[in-house]
């Protein structure tokens, strides 16, 4: 039967099989729009089924944890290579559209992600939070770049690159981002339900 406590884990489902048999179709074949209602349908579910699970199932146990959270990791890593793989297969095979300055520019975001990841490794030795805590933080950075950086392409092909366009849906994604952001504000800076120390898990 269902019920409130059951809310995280549909949520987490729709993830984790709406990624590779509705989203991935839809960008190999370059169906835009509807891949563009899609994922953010997909990435919405990602916003709150963790928001679900806190608030529905306030005391669950460390194992009812670690299982939701593995679950939870397993339908973001299918939504990204969703995302990404999609994206590559049409601009690659359907598209031919693949060149030099295409991987340089691919190149350079993996850059700014190292850079970045250098810097938060020397601030770690400086500050008294852990690297286990930095690195789960790190992640869940790398995963909203990943998504921000797929979503500006699907809008990008499904609204135009023209000016007139640009200046309709760069902005929408970037309020969408900030509010985003703003909305999981708390979980951006801390995962109160790990533990981060020592002892096992």
């Amino acid at each position: 039967m269902f019920d409130k406590t059951s809310i995280a884990d549909v949520l987490t489902r729709v993830r984790l099989f709406g990624s590779p048999f509705v989203l991935l179709p839809l960008l190999v074949m370059g169906q835009w729009l509807p891949a563009f209602a899609v994922a953010v349908i997909l990435i919405l579910t990602d916003a709150f089924d963790g928001i679900a699970a806190r608030r529905f199932i306030p005391h669950r146990s460390v194992d009812a944890i670690k299982k939701g959270g593995k679950a939870d990791e397993d339908a973001d890593g299918m939504l990204t290579n969703a995302l990404l793989g999609g994206l590559a297969i049409n601009f690659i095979f359907v598209q031919h559209d693949f060149s030099w300055a295409l991987l340089a520019k691919v190149a350079a975001v993996l850059g700014v992600m190292l850079l970045i990841t250098i810097m938060l490794i020397v601030a770690t030795a400086k500050l008294s939070m852990p690297w286990c805590k930095w690195a789960d933080l790190l992640n869940g950075f790398y995963y909203g770049v990943l998504l921000t950086i797929a979503a500006a392409v699907i809008m990008g092909n499904a609204f135009g690159w023209h000016a007139s366009a640009l200046t309709m849906w760069v902005p929408l994604l970037g309020a969408t981002i900030v509010g985003f952001c703003w909305f999981k504000r708390d979980r951006l800076l801390d995962r109160d339900e790990r533990k981060y120390d020592r002892t096992p898990q």
